[in-house]
């Protein structure tokens, strides 16, 4: 797969490598595993989160799922090049959040509480 090619006379003593790889950066087919590997989130930890209307404007609603209203939460937005634009502290309760200085563009709203990952959701806002 490889070698090690010197030069005569070696005017300064080093050795070229010539290591053999395919396209992928992998030297035989069973040394190399490209891709993903899906590790979902144990069951307890997920919950299905809506931001409606979609489209918005100046207010946005989220929807969480059952018995997702018992601690407060943050609601961080990011843009579409995943730079953080606003961090929103949401009360006990609190379902809505003033996205009205917000730029026109698509949004990630990601959800969390104390206990960690909430949801997320993408939305537009014009």
């Amino acid at each position: 797969v490889g070698g090690i090619y010197g030069f005569y006379p070696d005017p300064l003593g080093q050795d070229i490598w010539v290591i053999k790889v395919d396209s992928m950066g992998c030297i035989n087919f069973g040394d190399c595993w490209v891709g993903e590997k899906e590790q979902p989130l144990p069951q307890s930890q997920t919950t299905t989160l809506s931001v409606y209307p979609n489209p918005a404007r100046d207010r946005i609603q989220l929807g969480f799922g059952p018995g997702e209203q018992l601690l407060p939460k943050t609601l961080n937005l990011f843009d579409s090049f995943g730079r953080l634009q606003r961090s929103i502290h949401l009360a006990l309760g609190q379902s809505d959040a003033d996205i009205s200085n917000l730029p026109p563009g698509v949004y990630v709203g990601v959800v969390s509480d104390e206990s960690g990952y909430v949801g997320s959701s993408r939305f537009v806002v014009y």
